[in-house]
């Protein structure tokens, strides 16, 4: 692993407004050896960048570069310890202004950043803890967070039974749709599969018929009763489907950011040796950047952060008047377009990609975008479409 030095990131100096914190947090030897290398971020999820220099360890926050904490270290005689820290006071970098707090918090950083061991996460007189703080905090590191809190809403997608394949959509889809359980309470089965399948939805306010981005509409359903038949229900929690399936609300802003990812698509040169599931991502990412081409480079999810597009927080579901801006900037060149229907499952027709079905003010339901996996942290339960949705 690397070691951390500060010209490894672009960083700010701490502001004049600061304060001063005791500490005295001792760490063994071995403690010290992994300290000491600090934390270079590898992807955009990752909150810190850390590293140590001449007794003082530096935590900025990796997408603005702001010092937040400046830890002194007692390093001498076998001994390791932080016997105090300078922390960010300037509100337009830092709101925290409780020390009790920020002394636990360099404390669970330390532990679930440098130490890889879990801890409990820090609460603060100023808000209330939950996974959305936790993610926003220290982002991938949230795994080895404990949060003392009711955990938070599930996320789920109801299937066919003779429809499942063992994962979450077709194979060669790299997202799949989820929707908020809390939309679903008291309906049968049947009837939630209905709602967040869009099969009773009105015509959009333009005119045109609603079209399902997952089955195509109700007149196009093998089955003709959907009370007779049962389905599997794939269930994860929203926490976990942040940590590891990488979830985005559902709306046109995210898809668009998604598509502009060499990551995320699988960016490769295309070959004919690559599987359909490999071409299918790279594909429509060579496509994408060829679009970029013709707009003279002014896509915005090209140039754009996770973070300045407000895609961090999945309870910032995009307005409705926003959907005809970002289906205007994915459908820049209509074939494109036409890729992203077939690998995303989601047309210029469709609701789901304004993150919500229904109006804006009052959604009947919010959707989102998670990894097409199946992972340790998603449930899996057959009910019959009678049955009560376990909400």
């Amino acid at each position: 692993m690397k070691i951390a030095k500060k010209q490894d990131w672009e960083t700010k100096p701490l502001p004049e407004r600061h304060t001063v914190i005791e500490l005295q947090l001792p760490y063994s030897q071995e403690d010290r050896l992994k300290i000491v290398k600090g934390s270079i971020p590898r992807q955009m999820e990752n909150k810190w960048f850390v590293y140590y220099d001449e007794g003082i360890l530096y935590f900025h926050r990796s997408w603005t570069g702001n010092c937040i904490y400046q830890v002194h270290v007692l390093d001498a005689d076998a001994r390791f310890v932080f016997t105090h820290a300078e922390v960010n006071r300037d509100p337009e970098q830092y709101s925290e202004t409780d020390d009790d707090y920020d002394r636990q918090m360099i404390s669970f950083l330390t532990n679930t950043l440098l130490l890889d061991k879990s801890d409990t996460f820090p609460l603060s007189k100023s808000s209330d803890s939950d996974a959305l703080k936790v993610w926003s905090s220290v982002g991938r590191a949230s795994n080895l967070a404990k949060i003392n809190t009711a955990p938070p809403s599930d996320l789920v997608r109801i299937l066919p039974e003779h429809r499942y394949a063992g994962l979450p959509t077709l194979a060669h889809r790299p997202y799949a749709f989820y929707a908020d359980v809390s939309s679903l309470k008291g309906l049968t089965v049947a009837e939630c599969f209905s709602l967040v399948h869009g099969l009773n939805l009105p015509p959009m306010e333009s005119g045109i018929k609603h079209c399902s981005p997952f089955i195509g509409n109700a007149e196009q359903l093998p089955e003709k009763n959907l009370e007779d038949i049962n389905y599997v229900i794939l269930r994860v929690s929203k926490q976990k489907a942040m940590q590891n399936l990488d979830a985005f609300p559902a709306t046109w802003r995210a898809l668009a950011y998604i598509v502009s990812d060499p990551q995320r698509m699988n960016a490769q040169p295309l070959s004919w040796k690559m599987n359909y599931v490999e071409y299918a991502s790279a594909h429509i990412y060579a496509l994408f950047k060829e679009c970029l081409t013709n707009a003279g480079n002014q896509l915005l999810a090209a140039t754009e952060t996770k973070k300045s597009l407000g895609l961090n927080d999945l309870e910032k579901i995009r307005t409705k008047a926003e959907e005809s801006d970002y289906y205007a900037y994915v459908s820049h060149d209509s074939l494109l377009m036409n890729e992203i229907g077939e690998l995303f499952g989601i047309s210029c027709r469709c609701w789901h990609g304004c993150g919500y079905l229904g109006p804006p003010d009052k959604p009947i339901c919010h959707f989102f975008w998670l990894r097409n996996l199946m992972t340790p942290d998603i449930s899996i339960e057959v009910l019959n479409g009678r049955d009560i949705f376990p909400a």
